[in-house]
């Protein structure tokens, strides 16, 4: 909706730059809240790979 707004005001670079500066902007904030997660519940790299392991699951 934002983009359809300033369409009219901006030449047609600026929605798209527009666009990629709330992508950027999203990406920081939804990595400053993993990295708030993960130093809240301490996970370790060695965690994560014993999670990635399926908790002692094997394939079929």
């Amino acid at each position: 909706m934002v983009l359809k707004v300033v369409k009219d005001q901006y030449d047609e670079k600026d929605p798209e730059d527009l666009r990629k500066l709330l992508i950027d902007f999203n990406d920081r904030k939804m990595q400053e809240h993993l990295d708030k997660f993960i130093d809240e519940k301490g996970y370790t790299d060695a965690g994560f790979e014993k999670m990635s392991h399926g908790h002692g699951r094997q394939a079929c």
